[in-house]
């Protein structure tokens, strides 16, 4: 909407994807919101969810645009499961679960006890990455560090850092202050047992074993990266960084490339 001087910038369109044809739009404007931030479907293909900034998440009517429901909650980033039915979403220290059929909590899992006693905001790059199976989500604490769960039992398997090196002084208190974190981007392959994370702004990107907690390779894009994905069979993950290129790696070749020599 950026060369419509009639339409707010900031907001929402649906369209229909056979013929194009928009279905309906919401303005942030209209709403009295900063910003609009989709997050994707739920399992009836009915919901279409948000996060309301700090506050709410909330769920709309994808054919018409009108609420069906608001999750009170304090999140400034969710997740939708690969089932449609749960979110993930962050709340002073805990991983919040919530039923996207009824829109309540059914879960809480505590990731970091010392922002739970202080029951501060949390931070503004939190990130969720989700397993194709449903059985491990990963969340991001400060000092550049994951945690990994069990959404079916609702418990914590591992924690472990994305970055081990050194870090200045002027790095902590540029980005870490107040709890902050630089992990912007998470990858789950589809059995939840490695993760593609990159840390320290994008700089630093590598491939981990969820269960141990070891590094399996570092990747050397010579950029930044601030997308990633896996392939469904989990052998391949594709990178996107500033450049405009996507690369496809090979998991396999890459592990074998860096293991130790025997």
């Amino acid at each position: 909407m950026a060369d419509d001087p009639t339409r707010h910038r900031s907001g929402v369109r649906a369209f229909r994807v056979p013929d194009g044809k928009e279905l309906w739009s919401r303005s942030s404007a209209d709403e009295k919101e900063p910003f609009v931030g989709l997050l994707g479907f739920a399992s009836d293909d009915r919901a279409l969810l948000h996060p309301n900034f700090w506050d709410q998440v909330r769920a709309w009517d994808a054919k018409i645009g009108k609420d069906i429901y608001r999750i009170d909650i304090c999140c400034r980033n969710a997740a939708i499961g690969p089932s449609g039915k749960l979110l993930a979403s962050d709340d002073s220290g805990e991983v919040v679960l919530s039923d996207l059929g009824t829109g309540r909590s059914v879960k809480r899992i505590e990731v970091d006890p010392e922002e739970r006693e202080r029951k501060r905001r949390p931070g503004g790059f939190k990130r969720f990455a989700w397993s194709a199976d449903g059985r491990t989500l990963v969340t991001t604490l400060p000092e550049d560090v994951v945690c990994v769960l069990d959404p079916v039992t609702g418990t914590e398997r591992t924690q472990f850092a994305v970055y081990r090196g050194k870090v200045t002084n002027s790095f902590k208190s540029d980005f870490w202050r107040d709890g902050g974190h630089t992990i912007y981007t998470l990858a789950l392959s589809p059995d939840g047992k490695r993760l593609l994370a990159s840390a320290l702004d994008g700089a630093y990107v590598a491939l981990w074993d969820t269960r141990t907690g070891q590094q399996l390779a570092k990747l050397e894009p010579g950029f930044t990266i601030n997308s990633a994905a896996f392939s469904t069979d989990g052998k391949s993950v594709f990178t996107f960084g500033d450049t405009g290129l996507g690369y496809r790696w090979d998991v396999e070749t890459l592990i074998a490339a860096q293991s130790p020599k025997k």
